[in-house]
């Protein structure tokens, strides 16, 4: 078997440590979903209505053939 290269190591040290980040500063799935973040266990609660986005470019209803 081959020695493993130092440039194949630091690379793996970086995406090690990138995927740690990651994974301590995403939300998490149920303030992604719900739209709200969560505090202390608690949602918040909005008084208005979620707003609906559009997207650049996109018709609402238009459908291609």
């Amino acid at each position: 078997m081959r020695r493993i290269r130092i440039s194949t190591w630091v690379l793996t040290v970086i995406f090690l440590a990138a995927l740690v980040a990651y994974l301590l500063v995403k939300p998490s799935s149920a303030s992604i979903i719900s739209g709200h973040h969560a505090a202390h266990g608690t949602q918040a609660h909005s008084a208005s209505p979620a707003r609906a986005t559009q997207l650049p470019g996109v018709l609402p209803g238009a459908s291609r053939p």
